[in-house]
Order: C-alpha cells, then sequence, then structure tokens
C-alpha cells in the first residue's frame, strides 16, 4: 500500500485561495472505490503553517510527500496524487 501524506495550509489567505476545496476533493478521493485509490493510504493533516516561509501569491500551499506545491488546485493536487499512485 502506497502512502500519501498531504498537509494544507489553512491560513486565512490559503482558505481564500481554495484551500477547502482541496481538501473536500481529497477527501472525495478518499471515498472512491476504484483500483487506482484502494491501494492507497491518504493522511491529510491541516496547519497555518505549511506555507511558512510565506511568498507572497502562493496561496493556497499543498505539501504532498514534503514536495511543496503553490498555487494549488484541486486538479493539480488530484494529478500528482495520481501521479504518485500510478509509480
Amino acid at each position: 500500500m502506497k502512502k500519501i501524506s498531504l498537509e494544507v495550509c489553512v491560513c486565512t489567505e490559503c482558505v481564500m485561495m481554495g484551500s477547502m476545496e482541496i481538501i473536500d476533493a481529497i477527501e472525495g478521493l478518499k471515498s472512491l472505490e476504484t483500483d487506482l485509490y484502494q491501494d492507497l493510504d491518504i493522511d491529510v493533516t491541516t496547519s497555518s503553517s505549511v506555507c511558512a516561509p510565506k511568498v507572497s501569491g502562493a496561496s493556497p500551499v499543498v505539501k504532498i510527500n514534503g514536495e511543496r506545491m503553490e498555487k494549488a488546485n484541486s486538479a493539480t493536487v488530484m494529478a500528482r496524487i495520481s501521479e504518485i499512485a500510478n509509480k
């Protein structure tokens, strides 16, 4: 089973720029019963310090297995999860 650790920033700026939609998409993904996602262990944590050091215009920020993604959205996060799952 592949483990994927996601950290989603929930500081005010990241929330205003869409981090809650990313969390909703990830939670929806966890409920799918497809072969691609059944072998994944997806752990989602939230913190207001994920985007530290703060970079102007980088929100929302997500870390996937420690890899920082700036200006993330549901599509880019899901694409990265899919890449990891298919390795």
